[in-house]
């Protein structure tokens, strides 16, 4: 996917937004399990889980969708 000469540039990269992501994440729910009761913060967990599915369609798309439509457009040209 990259190449070999910016690999491990692009590997630390995203281990840094994921640790950092992580990190926020437990800062959130600390926080919110502070400032409330213990079982509203199972009962946010339990929608968000419940609903991320149906954030997936409004995320990125899917990796065969973008080769698909590359190809598509290598094809028009």
């Amino acid at each position: 996917m990259f190449p070999k000469s910016i690999r491990a540039r692009a590997i630390s990269a995203y281990l840094m937004v994921m640790y950092g992501a992580t990190t926020s994440g437990s800062c959130l729910w600390g926080a919110l399990s502070a400032y409330s009761v213990v079982s509203t913060t199972f009962i946010v967990a339990a929608w968000m889980l419940i609903l991320s599915p149906s954030l997936h369609r409004v995320g990125p798309l899917n990796e065969r969708k973008v080769r698909a439509r590359r190809r598509a457009a290598e094809c028009a040209r």
